[in-house]
């Protein structure tokens, strides 16, 4: 008996020798905890100062005292004292940021004393709960003796163990479960029969199965695959504990499931052997209605989901009936839905308590993930099956879960004739006589609109919106609002011209809402689908423009409602409005913008503190891009508050050891605020303000794009509140690097004014971008040479390249060229070194990790670490060396001469060598190579033999962002004369077996992005270089089947601009034909009106050149048009007449 071993007297005053408190001591210090747990502010706020300065001055001597609380014997002792000495005693144990926890500064000798003293409260004391803080608080002394450790700790544990008192067996359980993971594990490990023997006893004992299985839970998820391989013939004892657990002691239970989800996750090979077993007890549990809690329920289920996440094709091999078994279950939790609440359809939503952890809302999420997870295919007739039966069910609650099953579901339907059955069942439901059933239709068919291909709602519209339309005017407000919503979601996915046909209907049921309902959450949702409305009707909306103003000015102008609905509603009517003025267009708005700004200012736009001010600060950003240098007028009410908004101060503030001991107890004065170590001390950081200045930056930034020169007043005064902020500490700037980051982008822009004031401004404007241009190379170039971290290399180099592009051609010195060149050339180089070091370290390290056992092959997801977690910082390092070889590009731009003389020659070399590598130094070299190409033009050619054979290979490679940076690089070249008869053939062969080949999903940007470019690249080859081309008539064709481009809408502008430009040559240019020039004129009637692939300026172009055309000419070429093209060139037309005319 290990308590055997201490002094026959185990009193404090024996143990802690002349560190024990006195009577009267310790009297005062149980009042001093008991002002800890005061409900009187002031009392608390004054026992937290003393009781810190206690374990500041004399840590000893605090901490002695929080022993002396641990007897049960010493009078006025009960078991909340005991409960708060303990945890007291554990969190001083432990520390928090850098400095000393009060444990290690207490002093070795008294270290000794309180180890024993530990032990023997644990030994006596008699309730359960304190035990268990008090093994918590030994664990976290052993952990903490890093320097001295515990070495008598491990053998005294075991020895607990033989004793005959069942509380010091289980305590010893729960010692060990603490202490596994640990640097005593191998101590632990080294009586590994002990422990083995101690698991069995402990699953045999009813009063020992809650300790046991927390053990059992914590070697599975610490131990090596081989030794928890060894412990899987105890899993029939295991399953037994847990059945009896379930039926007498609900609260160890739950901690049971919890633990084993944890195991499940990390070491799903444990359950390997019995997974049918525990499918089948934890579904058993899952469907105890009226016998185990919900929460035990949905815990249960949780497991067999974890399960299946981590061992999917395992599972499904072992237990065949998984899909209808989980999807059965699934269904039964969507169902266990409460009788309808009196007044739930006069409820707005967005007020709605958001926390709902009901088992309805578990059965959807379970819908969503073994859907998700086991695919479609297997899953398929199971999910059919359950949604019909459950869709034509006489009970209201069984229709309700169908719907909900529907839109969990549907974006993993890969079949038209299922996703129909789904919609027809919708449509159906939506005119149910229930009203939540109603609710959960529309909710369910906006969901497909968003998750699905536009394809969906473009085959669905004529049955789908007329519904949607009747059902915005339900009686029950909660289910008009969902059914505006969804229509919101369909009309965000229609094309214009469809658009068209049902906004006459669609309109007069939200103007009927809006001029009929008090209803907060319908307003706001019509407003929020006017918005989208607007945008898909862009250019044809002008019909319905002045009502729809009128009303929504009205809202604006009344700001003496401040309840929380009212001032919401007011936020998004001011969305709207900005919504509906990107519509009509600057001319249209200007003077609906100036009442808009004036209610605006009135409220303010300075602070995050509701929905309202972030509505507003959205309209605004918005408002200015649509009036652009108009906006200017605005700016001398708006600066002086935004320039004031940028203090760091703010933030971040210097913080204190009592601050960290407070949030490691459970917060801060704040609930915004985080106490962060850093190299100079403490800080406390709030999040609340720091996004409040994120969204102040971004406006900023916007104000100044847009405005350009309009802005220059106030250019001086924004660089030095600016220069202030990258001015702060290293430490401040690293806890705060969200609002570093977002200043370089802005300090860009800054830059990109100043040049564009040059005109106006003269030699005032040319030396402020020098003084901006130099002020930020030589600051962010100094963070950069110190920076190691990629995450903070990224944005500074992406930061510094902006600037020095943004600045203009020669507006760097040639030294201040090669002084940039060669510190991006040597952080380059760093980066790769890191990287090297890296993966050589993940070589060595490889074998050690916990991966599964050799013959486990079921699954591509195997037990251990994930392999993808390995790369992560390799992709941070390329993310890296990517923003610093767009340094090398800006330096193209504005310094060619010094950088082809300077830098040039260095880099050639190292490029060839990049682009001859397997790896991340290919993805480099094709970035510089895509940089000389666009800055240097015709002057490239000369380097071309370098890299343009590894560029039209790079067309064809497995890496999205190679083929992009390549696709990209041929659209550049292709534009220079000597492109063709070099390189032209193998580039369409290879840009047409890209195209081809590639197949993107919707969900896949790179992808995406890169399939756009190798089409925009086939289409420069088409313009320049038609000559060449083996087949030219097959090449236009698969460049107009994938046109508009879909991701990189940039692109897509430049290409329809360079479309109109070659249709309005003699002939046609290299189009080739009338008949390619009027295909060439079509696409662009259709992409008319569409400011993501039609700004204002090309759609001005398509309107006068179409004006210029002959009648005759104009006849011959809509003749070919489409019907939907015909239609859409009167409005050109139309447009071009009002244009002349204004």
């Amino acid at each position: 008996d290990v308590l055997a071993a201490l002094p026959p007297d185990r009193s404090s005053t024996a143990l802690l020798g002349a560190m024990a408190l006195s009577a009267e001591d310790r009297g005062r210090f149980v009042e001093l905890l008991a002002s800890l747990r005061s409900g009187d502010n002031a009392a608390r706020s004054a026992g937290e100062k003393a009781y810190a300065d206690a374990l500041k001055a004399e840590p000893a001597r605090a901490l002695a005292g929080l022993l002396t609380c641990l007897d049960p014997a010493a009078a006025g002792s009960d078991e909340v004292l005991r409960a708060q000495a303990a945890t007291l005693f554990r969190r001083a144990s432990v520390q928090v940021g850098p400095t000393e926890a009060a444990w290690s500064r207490a002093g070795m000798q008294f270290q000794q004393q309180a180890r024993a003293m530990l032990l023997a409260a644990l030994g006596a004391e008699p309730a359960s709960t304190v035990r268990r803080i008090l093994v918590a608080a030994i664990a976290a002394v052993a952990v903490a003796a890093i320097e001295q450790r515990w070495t008598e700790l491990v053998p005294q544990v075991f020895a607990l163990t033989g004793s005959g008192d069942i509380t010091l067996q289980e305590s010893a359980l729960r010692l060990l479960t603490e202490l596994l993971g640990t640097m005593y594990t191998p101590d632990i490990m080294s009586r590994r029969q002990d422990l083995g023997n101690l698991v069995l006893a402990g699953l045999s004992s009813p009063a020992l199965q809650p300790a046991a299985l927390a053990l059992v839970a914590e070697m599975v998820s610490t131990l090596e695959t081989d030794i928890i391989q060894a412990m899987q013939p105890a899993l029939p004892m295991i399953e037994e504990a847990l059945k009896s657990l379930s039926s007498t002691d609900t609260s160890a239970f739950e901690d049971a499931l919890q633990s084993f989800i944890s195991s499940a996750a990390e070491k799903a090979v444990f359950f390997k052997p019995r997974y049918t077993e525990w499918v089948d007890m934890m579904l058993k549990f899952a469907g105890a209605r009226g016998v185990l809690e919900d929460g035990l329920r949905s815990l249960a289920l949780e497991f067999v989901s974890t399960l299946a996440e981590t061992k999917a094709k395992g599972l499904l091999k072992a237990v065949p009936s998984l899909p209808q078994l989980g999807l059965g279950m699934a269904f039964t939790f969507l169902a266990e839905v409460d009788e309808q609440e009196e007044g739930w359809g006069k409820v707005d939503e967005d007020e709605e308590d958001d926390d709902d952890d009901s088992l309805h809302r578990t059965g959807e999420a379970k819908v969503d993930f073994f859907v998700r997870k086991l695919g479609f295919d297997a899953t398929k007739q199971v999910l059919q099956a359950l949604i019909q039966q459950y869709g034509t069910s006489s009970r209201w609650q069984d229709r309700l879960g169908a719907c909900m099953a529907i839109r969990a579901s549907a974006e993993y339907v890969t079949d038209a004739v299922s996703i129909d059955g789904m919609a027809t069942l919708l449509l159906a439901l939506v005119k149910d006589g229930n009203m939540r059933v109603r609710h959960a239709a529309l909710f369910a068919l906006g969901q497909m609109c968003h998750d699905l291909d536009a394809e969906f709602p473009t085959r669905w519209h004529s049955r789908m919106i007329p519904v949607m339309v009747q059902a915005c005017g339900d009686p029950a407000d909660r289910v008009a609002a969902k059914a505006i919503s969804s229509l919101e979601a369909a009309i965000g996915e229609l094309d214009e011209a469809i658009l068209a046909e049902h906004a006459t209907l669609i309109l007069q049921a939200f103007l009927a809402r809006l001029t009929t309902s008090s209803h907060s959450g319908v307003l706001v949702t019509v407003m929020e689908a006017l918005g989208a409305l607007a945008v898909g009707l862009e250019g044809s909306f002008g019909d319905y423009y002045d009502q729809l103003m009128n009303l929504l000015l009205a809202f604006v102008s009344n700001q003496g409602d401040s309840r929380p609905s009212a001032t919401r509603l007011r936020g998004k009517a001011f969305e709207c409005i900005s919504l509906l003025g990107f519509s009509v267009g600057k001319e249209r708005f200007a003077p609906a913008a100036r009442q808009t700004m004036s209610a605006m200012l009135a409220v303010g736009a300075t602070s995050v503190d509701d929905v309202q001010t972030e509505c507003i600060r959205e309209a605004m950003e918005r408002m200015c891009k649509i009036l652009g240098t108009d906006f200017a007028p605005f700016l001398p009410t708006l600066i002086p508050g935004v320039l004031a908004g940028l203090r760091m101060d703010q933030i971040v503030q210097m913080a204190t050891e009592e601050d960290a001991d407070l949030q490691a107890s459970g917060g801060t004065e704040e609930d915004d605020d985080l106490v962060l170590p850093t190299e100079d001390g403490l800080v406390r950081v709030n999040t609340g303000k720091m996004t409040e200045m994120l969204s102040v930056v971004s406006l900023l930034n916007v104000f100044i794009r847009e405005t350009g020169a309009g802005f220059f007043e106030y250019m001086r005064p924004t660089g030095e509140a600016l220069a202030r902020i990258l001015a702060c500490a290293d430490s401040i700037l690293t806890v705060a690097s969200q609002v570093r980051d977002a200043v370089y982008p802005c300090w860009a822009d800054l830059v990109d004014a100043a040049s564009k004031a040059i005109p106006s401004q003269g030699l005032q404007a040319q030396a402020l971008v020098g003084e901006l241009v130099r002020q930020f190379v030589d600051k962010v170039g100094a963070d950069l040479a110190r920076a190691e971290d990629p995450d903070d290399i990224a944005p500074m180099a992406t930061g510094i390249a902006a600037v020095v592009k943004n600045a203009g051609v020669n507006s760097l010195e040639a030294p201040q060229v090669q002084s940039i060149c060669s510190l991006t050339l040597s952080e380059i180089m760093k980066s790769l070194q890191r990287e090297s070091a890296m993966q050589g370290a993940d070589v060595v390290q490889q074998p050690k990790l916990p991966f599964s056992e050799a013959d486990d092959d079921d699954d591509e997801d195997e037990d251990g670490l994930d392999l993808g977690d390995l790369g992560l910082e390799e992709t941070e390092e390329h993310d890296a060396r990517v923003a610093l070889c767009a340094i090398f590009g800006a330096c193209f731009k504005v310094s060619p001469e010094a950088f082809v003389s300077h830098s040039l020659p260095t880099l050639q070399p190292l490029m060839q060598q990049w682009l001859s590598e397997e790896g991340p130094c290919r993805a480099l070299g094709l970035h510089l190579a895509c940089d000389l190409c666009e800055h240097l033009g015709e002057r490239a050619v000369e380097a071309w033999p370098t890299f343009m054979e590894q560029v039209l290979q790079a067309l064809g490679s497995k890496e999205s962002e190679e083929r992009n940076t390549a696709a990209f690089t041929v659209v550049l070249a292709a534009q220079v004369p000597q492109f063709g008869p070099s390189y032209g053939q193998r580039a369409y062969t290879a840009l047409g077996s890209a195209i081809q080949s590639f197949k993107a999903k919707k969900s896949d940007d790179d992808a995406l992005r890169a399939a756009d470019n190798a089409v925009a690249a086939l289409c420069q080859l088409c313009l320049s270089q038609p000559a060449v081309s083996p087949d030219l008539e097959r090449s236009w064709q698969a460049v107009f089947a994938r046109l508009p481009l879909k991701a990189d809408l940039e692109e897509s502008q430049r290409v329809n601009r360079k479309l109109l430009a070659e249709a309005q040559k003699p002939n046609g240019g290299n189009l080739g034909s009338m008949a390619r020039v009027a295909q060439v004129l079509g696409y662009l009637c259709e992409v008319y009106g569409r400011s993501e692939h039609c700004d204002e300026e090309l759609q001005r172009d398509v309107c006068t050149a179409f004006a210029s055309l002959q009648q005759g000419a104009l006849e011959s070429l809509v003749s070919q048009f489409s019907p939907k093209q015909q239609k859409k060139v009167q409005r050109i037309i139309s447009d071009g007449r009002a244009r002349g005319a204004a």
